[in-house]
């Protein structure tokens, strides 16, 4: 069969140039796609950049605050937190370039270590020197924190039978056998499809749960304490609390929820349980961008089948009728 004897053939037409516009998003940078895109190396790029988020006390650092790399007391760059919430793409709340000892004596060099202070504060964590990244032009990520430690957890969000429905929750908070009155505390806390600071959640991942030490809210976190953690009050996890910025993958099955203890442990036993569906005018993500784009092309397939299928049964009937 020619395409000339399709009664429709403008359509058909029509159809394969969309499969084809549809799968030439295909080929569209990741950077376009949300994600954040590696900065180009520049001809006089000899320093380090480092961007990170900034924490004071178990809390995102206000815009304005200072931030400063150091090396060996010798100040060798310095930034301002511009942002204290999250942007759709990354958490990121300051930039900064630290020299190279070729551009200020006593800086960056093979075997240095970066420390960092915060509005003057010493920060808990440091960074080695990478001659590699300078080289190539890219940006070393850090999380910093200045103050009293307190631990902060990130990662991915496996939900299975979800997607869980905005307003989900995800908390965390300590337990402990021994003092059942602690069980129910919350110490941290995400709201699905609400960001709050750096702390966000979307069905495929969460970041920056921040569980407190006990100095800062009571019956939190200690050496020694076992973490729970739960969506909309299903127990998913468990960690023993330390401070630092942890990754943590979670999965969520609503069928094998279970219910926070309050005395002893559950052993392990499973009941069952369900996610509250989506309020009247509320919407479930409905995917990346990536998946938006395979949506595109399965459309687009469906519809040149069915014009194709059409002109070859309407071919059909006209031989049939000659004959």
């Amino acid at each position: 069969m020619r395409l000339s004897e399709l009664p429709n053939k403008g359509a058909v037409l029509f159809g394969f140039l969309v499969l084809v516009a549809a799968l030439a998003m295909l080929s569209v940078p990741r950077s376009a796609l949300g994600q954040t895109p590696t900065p180009e190396k520049g001809a006089a790029d000899t320093g380090l950049t480092v961007t990170g988020t900034a924490w004071i006390d178990a809390a995102p650092a206000p815009p304005g605050t200072t931030v400063q790399a150091v090396v060996n007391e010798v100040v060798c760059g310095e930034g301002t937190v511009v942002s204290n919430s999250a942007p759709a793409s990354v958490a990121l709340s300051f930039s900064l370039k630290a020299a190279a000892a070729s551009e200020k004596a006593g800086c960056g060099a093979d075997g240095a270590t970066l420390s960092f202070t915060i509005n003057g504060k010493p920060a808990n964590e440091k960074l080695a020197w990478d001659a590699a990244a300078v080289t190539a032009g890219q940006a070393k990520f850090i999380d910093i924190s200045a103050g009293e430690p307190f631990a902060a957890y990130s990662g991915s969000m496996a939900v299975i039978g979800g997607p869980l429905p905005e307003g989900a929750i995800l908390d965390a908070g300590v337990y402990d056998p021994l003092h059942p009155e602690i069980e129910g505390t919350v110490c941290g806390k995400i709201v699905f499809g609400k960001d709050e600071g750096l702390s966000r959640a979307v069905p495929s991942s969460y970041a920056y749960l921040v569980v407190p030490p006990e100095s800062l809210k009571e019956r939190c976190g200690k050496e020694g304490d076992k973490i729970l953690f739960r969506v909309n009050g299903c127990v998913i996890n468990n960690a023993g609390w330390e401070p630092g910025f942890h990754r943590l993958d979670l999965t969520f099955e609503p069928r094998l929820c279970i219910p926070s203890p309050t005395t002893g442990d559950t052993g392990g036993a499973s009941q069952p349980g369900a996610i509250a569906a989506p309020s009247s005018g509320e919407a479930a993500e409905v995917g990346t961008p990536e998946v938006r784009v395979w949506w595109a092309v399965i459309a687009a397939s469906g519809l040149l089948t069915l014009l194709a299928l059409g002109g070859l049964a309407a071919t059909t009937r006209r031989s049939r009728r000659k004959a």
